[in-house]
């Protein structure tokens, strides 16, 4: 055996492996990216609930207090932005198709 058949046996042997490595690092790619937004997605999810919270435990001591201050005016406009900020991430996600 020649080393121009043993050259190209290797080449003939290497090319699918490369094709198999590109594929997965591919794969793994798109998985990390995947993660990323449902990390994302949960963090944001639960800064939704923690606001929530916020705004009953405002409304809460204003009941108890029984007069309106601005802590249910600051509430409701971090609730909004908050709310906001999720409704254009998911809108992203829609776009982008994930």
């Amino acid at each position: 055996m020649t080393w121009t058949e043993i050259l190209k046996i290797l080449a003939i042997a290497g090319i699918p492996s490369l094709v198999t490595a590109f594929v997965f690092y591919r794969i793994m790619n798109r998985l990390d990216e995947d993660k990323k937004v449902r990390d994302k997605n949960m963090l944001m999810l639960i800064g939704l609930s923690y606001t929530a919270v916020e705004l009953s435990e405002a409304v809460a001591v204003s009941y108890k207090n029984q007069r309106c201050n601005g802590e249910i005016t600051a509430a409701l406009d971090k609730a909004k932005t908050v709310k906001d900020e999720y409704t254009e991430f998911l809108r992203q996600q829609c776009i982008k198709g994930m």
